[in-house]
């Protein structure tokens, strides 16, 4: 890849972040609106806005088709005209209820299906890949479940070395991206306690980050926002090595044991001290004997 071509992809994934927050902004804005209708004009006006919003998000995810690196775009393309097609034939046949505007949005706006997070989880592993295409295409169904595989798999699947500026290296640490305060405190400060392989911090922007550390729980991924309320942190562990560890973990969500690998996820707040505590709780290969 060519240093033109690295530019461009990376201003494109900059975008791509910026939609991402956007998407969700949108989907919740849409939840909000549809809990406070009123009357058969209002939920007629609210269904117009679902069929405006399909077709603009529509146009939204086939421009971001080029970050999916490795995924033929013909096919891709496809699938996202198929798959919206779909969501303005549901628009059109909705009732104009109450529990028909329910059902619409749950199904082809806002569900993430337990057997489509399997199939993202299977298929979009930190660091690893065993990707199969059909899987997801034929599990995914809502326009949220779409972008959580667009977000799982850029992510992911990202080449750092290749199409990310590497800033700076510090004992297996490394940065890239144009470094700021919350992201030189990672590297500068990470424990020398932890005893991972490789880790990448990808500093996005000034209130975004992410990090993937080798070894613990095989690879696990955090997404780091800055918000006016301080650090959130969202953590992905694709390989549930010891069930009991991860379940007491910082706010430990959701345990999946139906694949191959096992995941988990979660969410919690904190400083970059009670981040680092928590990477030295996830469980490694040496957890297995004390597995309960």
């Amino acid at each position: 890849m060519s240093e033109e071509e690295k530019k461009r992809f990376f201003a494109d994934f900059e975008s791509f972040l910026q939609k991402d927050i956007a998407i969700k902004k949108i989907l919740m804005e849409l939840a909000q609106a549809k809990d406070n209708l009123t009357g058969t004009y209002q939920m007629q006006r609210y269904v117009n806005l679902l069929r405006k919003t399909a077709n603009s998000l529509e146009e939204t995810f086939k421009n971001m088709i080029p970050l999916l690196k490795g995924i033929p775009s013909n096919l891709m393309e496809d699938f996202i005209k198929k798959f919206f097609a779909q969501i303005q034939i549901d628009i059109a046949n909705c009732d104009c209820t109450a529990p028909g505007i329910q059902e619409l949005f749950t199904t082809r706006f806002s569900e993430q299906k337990e057997s489509f997070l399997n199939a993202v989880n299977q298929n979009c592993i930190a660091c690893y890949t065993w990707f199969d295409l059909r899987s997801i295409t034929k599990e995914c169904t809502s326009i949220n479940e779409l972008l959580h595989f667009y977000h799982s798999y850029i992510i992911n699947n990202l080449n750092y070395d290749e199409v990310f500026p590497l800033n700076t290296e510090q004992n297996q640490v490394f940065l890239f991206g144009t470094p700021n305060e919350m992201t030189t405190q990672l590297l500068e400060n990470f424990p020398s306690a932890i005893d991972s392989g490789f880790v990448y911090i990808l500093s996005c922007s000034n209130d975004l980050a992410f990090m993937i550390i080798r070894d613990y729980g095989h690879a696990t991924s955090i997404k780091i926002s800055k918000t006016p309320d301080g650090l959130v942190f969202d953590y992905f562990i694709p390989k549930v090595i010891n069930p009991d560890k991860v379940r007491k973990l910082p706010g430990f969500s959701t345990l999946n044991l139906n694949n191959r690998l096992g995941w988990a996820t979660g969410n919690f707040r904190g400083t970059i001290s009670d981040l680092f505590e928590f990477i030295e709780k996830i469980p490694t290969d040496q957890d297995i004997e004390r597995q309960i």
